[in-house]
């Protein structure tokens, strides 16, 4: 195997998607060993790999850590072991504004199904280019929904409050590993917020 550059970075349940921790490279052998961790629950998120793909299997010693993390616990080492497949889903398409023109600049976001949410790495989210188009990659197979917003911070959509109003307005898809699929959308009309009274 050719020099890698993955990285993996275990990222605590309870901290949010813009935590960023210690980190460890991946060496030729394909081993990586991360230090320094304190005792808590975690996910394992992969920096590196092809756009198309995605982790497909986590094993923490011999639990499955892919849905719920890992939890370190003090003088207790284990193997971490990642299974990366090259096979994740895309989905493309193109956002139109409401009067049917093409929306560039928007965010495209594909939510995974409510029970996943805590997961981040199932997140996928592009701005769409000058024609309005976007094309997601390396996704995870799994049920999700598909937005596009006039306007959102990013990382929003990883707040349930934020999502709420607007549940019934995502696109449903259903993915398998190696789909490609097409959806276009047209972009949700956010308010603009008002000004406090004074």
């Amino acid at each position: 195997m050719e020099d890698t550059d993955f990285t993996v970075t275990p990222r605590p349940a309870d901290l949010g998607w813009n935590f960023w921790g210690n980190s460890a490279r991946v060496d030729q052998a394909n081993a990586f060993m991360l230090k320094d961790i304190g005792e808590g629950t975690y996910f394992a998120d992969v920096n590196g790999q092809s756009k198309d793909c995605y982790i497909k299997d986590v094993q923490y010693g011999t639990s499955s850590a892919l849905d719920d993390g890992f939890t370190v616990s003090r003088g207790t080492p284990s193997n971490l072991e990642i299974t990366i497949s090259s096979r994740g889903a895309r989905e493309q398409g193109a956002v139109a504004d409401a009067d049917g023109l093409p929306a560039a600049g928007v965010w495209v976001v594909l939510v995974p199904d409510a029970s996943r949410r805590a997961q981040d790495r199932l997140f996928k989210m592009q701005t769409t280019d000058q024609y309005g188009r976007f094309d997601l990659r390396g996704i995870a197979p799994g049920d999700y929904k598909l937005f596009s917003w006039e306007r959102a911070e990013a990382g929003s959509w990883q707040d349930p409050e934020f999502l709420k109003p607007f549940e019934d307005k995502g696109e449903k898809i259903a993915l398998q590993e190696g789909d490609q699929k097409t959806q276009n959308l047209t972009s949700i009309h956010t308010k603009t917020p008002e000004p406090a009274n004074p």
